[in-house]
């Protein structure tokens, strides 16, 4: 088998070199059908974006968007001297009416000018703004303040609970059709089973705001920050589509700078390994049409860049030129010692053709064992890049044979009996490996058992704040309005008591009610909440307005038909407000709870707590659903973690597998195992001593180096089986793999680990850790395979057998 693969690779390589401009032809044509779709590749950073469209997460989240529109609100804080001043109350008149002169896609502005006051004259009920008629004198301002500090709807909302802080809510459009004005029917449009929206007069699907148009918001509310920023008037912008925005930006200019860095990175190394411009050349060509065709699949299938996936570029730079360094080591060893081109490209297409294939087979099952997570960023990256893995091997089968017979190439001249400085720095390390093979396996086993020590210490967080530089305006104002307002995000309480108007119901309403005191008590680290917001609020506000203000009636009246009543007569008011929080047959209640930006393990946990309270407060009374931002950033944690256990156990078994049938012996096939997963193990056990955290990047570094790690030491393996079945002692055989497929080992790794340190040079904290870690475990990787790959051999293969072939390793699948 072994040598009729190594013919079908040697015949192949004549073929494309007697066929190079056709075949050429066919690539280009390939790559430019799919660069073709590069235009409709996006940027997608919600959190949103982590879930399958079809999970029931995102379907119970669009019924909620649906129904009370976005939850993910801007909110700007601004901290003036005095809030109740009219100097300052004047200025805020001007910013709030610039919002929304300036602001696209915007739904509604909401600041103390503008905040619902609902008071009583006689029998009629009045609902308008605090500032509808503006005070004229200091008693009469004095009296607004009164009125906005005793009012709970106010506190931690549109003020702090001192009253030196004010804010303005934003509240976007749920929609793209609705352009810059909002819809007063919008949140009673019908539903279909699915929970789609479709428009009432043309009956088809509505979009959600996309990204673009999101990012219009937050440019001209950003320059509105600005221009309006001051020391009497300091302001502070937050909320998720801000920090949405900001993770976007700061990956579309690493994207750019890796892809920059890691494109010159490869070409210095390949000038300074070979010294001739078709050792650049070549694998330049198939990195770039490699990179080009893998990015143009994602636009064609409408597969959006995320977090996660925002390291394929480099990846596929780094992965793509690897094959390419095989084949052409082999090619000017042969070339250089005398062969015609033809026939050194052949010779090596038969001597490098099958590792590489073996090689690029293992990297893609390895990374397409992650297709089935039920994360969706996690699902891309291993779909796209093993897909690009396969990729970059047919166009360098095809590109470096083509090259070679359209192009000149340098012969060098080779000094008789004299060998350059890596072969002898080669020929040390094979022969310190075999020497102290005993005394090396002992002390790989030490640091393997300390490591694991390390992994205990192993934790998840997950903030993307933290991601971000200390002086970063994103996190500045986020910390900021945490603090102020002691929130900056949701989690949605749905509430469907299942009854037309059983609402009305004044039992279910108290029962909303006790949740206010019994919420604010709930802590899952530092994550707790002072503001609530239901349909309650406004029920308890109409009953006190229509007692003359009294606080005493502050409460849910004790009588189905006055709540039937005092509803009528908001919604008669002329306002809308009771949109926000039940559907139209007042069935459904929104129950929302602000709680602080913090860590998505501590919100996870706070979710089911809240989840746990609310259903035993309300059980049998209403089926309840945790939806909102702040849910989906919480089951984001546990999503991923699960994910990427199943993954990771999958990509071993199938690695594992792979390796013993590439190999042709079980024993040594998961020997091979040992320096592949030790470097993992490594740096695992460093961040656990460290006390660095698992993220949802770091915990890519495993995936991404043993399936990189598995290549080196599938190329080592060949080439030493090769030489140990012609019939050379084990350390001899060690030796010439040292030679032959050493150089091209140090070579790949050393692109491969400067392509990740790349990502040390980016805007985000997650990115730098996820870049050093992944290049420290490539490099660790490395030392595997020259250190105690070559000791295990050693050990195994003492003395030569005097029947070659019944040794383990003398047939290869």
């Amino acid at each position: 088998m072994n040598r009729r693969v190594r013919t079908w690779f040697e015949r192949f390589g004549a073929f494309v070199y007697q066929n190079p401009k056709k075949m050429l032809l066919l690539v280009l044509l390939a790559t430019m059908a799919m660069v073709s779709q590069l235009p409709k590749l996006t940027i997608d950073t919600t959190n949103e974006g982590f879930f399958h469209p079809d999970s029931e997460i995102i379907a119970n989240y669009n019924q909620f968007r649906n129904q009370y529109g976005r939850e993910d609100v801007l909110i700007i804080s601004i901290a003036p001297e005095q809030v109740f001043d009219f100097d300052f109350l004047r200025r805020l008149q001007a910013f709030h009416a610039e919002i929304e002169n300036s602001i696209p896609y915007l739904e509604e502005v909401t600041s103390l000018l503008n905040a619902r006051n609902t008071r009583g004259e006689g029998n009629e009920l009045i609902v308008e703004d605090l500032f509808e008629t503006w005070p004229q004198s200091e008693a009469e301002l004095q009296q607004l303040k009164d009125r906005a500090m005793s009012n709970p709807v106010y506190r931690n909302a549109l003020l702090s609970a001192d009253g030196s802080i004010t804010a303005v809510i934003v509240e976007l459009n749920a929609y793209a059709d609705m352009g810059g004005s909002g819809d007063f029917l919008a949140g009673f449009d019908d539903l279909d089973l699915a929970g789609e929206q479709f428009s009432s007069d043309n009956n088809e699907k509505r979009e959600f705001l996309t990204g673009p148009q999101t990012t219009e918001v937050i440019n001209a509310a950003n320059a509105l920050v600005q221009k309006y920023n001051g020391e009497d008037f300091r302001l502070h912008i937050s909320g998720f589509p801000i920090m949405s925005e900001s993770l976007k930006v700061a990956m579309r200019g690493d994207m750019a700078r890796f892809t920059l860095i890691g494109i010159t990175t490869i070409v210095l190394v390949l000038w300074l390994m070979f010294r001739r411009l078709s050792g650049v050349v070549a694998p330049f060509i198939t990195v770039l049409l490699t990179l080009f065709s893998t990015l143009g699949m994602l636009g064609a299938t409408g597969t959006a860049f995320k977090m996660q996936t925002s390291v394929l570029p480099s990846f596929l730079i780094a992965v793509s030129v690897g094959s390419a360094v095989h084949i052409l080591t082999m090619f000017y060893k042969q070339y250089d010692s005398g062969a015609e081109k033809q026939q050194a490209l052949q010779n090596a297409m038969s001597h490098s053709g099958l590792p590489v294939l073996m090689a690029c087979l293992t990297t893609a099952v390895g990374l397409m064992s992650f297709i089935n997570a039920s994360v969706a960023p996690i699902a891309d990256l291993g779909l796209f890049a093993g897909i690009g893995v396969l990729i970059s091997l047919l166009y360098t089968l095809i590109m470096i044979p083509a090259f070679m017979a359209l192009f000149p190439v340098r012969r060098k001249a080779l000094v008789s009996g004299k060998n350059d400085y890596l072969d002898r720095l080669l020929g040390f390390i094979a022969d310190f490996s075999v020497r102290f093979a005993k005394p090396i396996v002992a002390v790989c086993t030490i640091f393997a058992v300390v490591a694991v020590f390390g992994t205990f210490r192993l934790y998840f967080y997950q903030d993307p704040i933290t991601w971000f530089g200390e002086d970063v305006p994103i996190r500045v104002d986020t910390l900021a309005i945490n603090d102020q307002l002691k929130g900056v995000v949701s989690l949605e309480v749905i509430v469907d008591t299942g009854v037309e108007n059983g609402l009305y119901e004044p039992a279910i309403l108290n029962q909303l009610a006790a949740l206010d005191s019994q919420v604010k008590e709930v802590r899952a680290g530092d994550i707790f909440s002072e503001k609530t917001i239901s349909i309650v609020d406004i029920v308890k506000e109409i009953n006190q307005a229509l007692h003359a203000g009294d606080p005493a009636y502050y409460q849910i009246p004790d009588n189905r038909e006055l709540v039937a009543q005092e509803l009528f007569l908001f919604e008669s008011s002329g306002t809308d407000d009771l949109e926000d929080f039940v559907d139209s047959q007042f069935s459904q209640a929104r129950y929302s709870i602000r709680i602080p930006w913090s860590d998505a393990l501590a919100i996870d946990a706070y979710n089911h707590k809240i989840e746990r309270l609310v259903k035993d407060q309300l059980q049998g009374s209403a089926d309840i659903t945790i939806t909102g931002i702040a849910s989906m950033f919480g089951d984001i944690v546990y999503t991923s973690v699960e994910s990427m256990k199943e993954a990771y156990f999958l990509a071993i078994v199938i690695i594992s597998g792979l390796m013993i049938l590439f190999i042709g012996d079980w024993k040594i096939g998961l020997l091979s195992m040992i320096p592949n997963l030790s470097p993992i193990l490594m740096t695992l056990g460093f961040m656990g001593f460290m006390g660095i955290p698992i993220t949802v990047f770091t915990m890519f570094v495993g995936a991404i180096a043993i399936g990189l790690a598995v290549d080196d030491t599938l190329h080592f393996l060949h080439t030493f089986n090769r030489y140990y079945r012609d019939g050379d002692t084990a350390e001899v055989a060690i030796r010439k793999s040292f030679l032959t497929t050493g150089r091209a080992l140090m070579v790949t790794t050393v692109v491969l680990s400067l392509a990740f340190f790349t990502y040390m040079f980016g805007s985000l904290l997650v990115i730098v850790q996820f870049g050093l870690f992944t290049g420290l475990t490539i490099l660790m990787a490395l030392f595997g395979d020259f250190v105690l790959t070559p000791a295990l051999l050693s050990l195994i293969f003492k003395e030569k057998t005097e029947q070659v072939s019944e040794s383990p390793l003398t047939e290869e699948a």
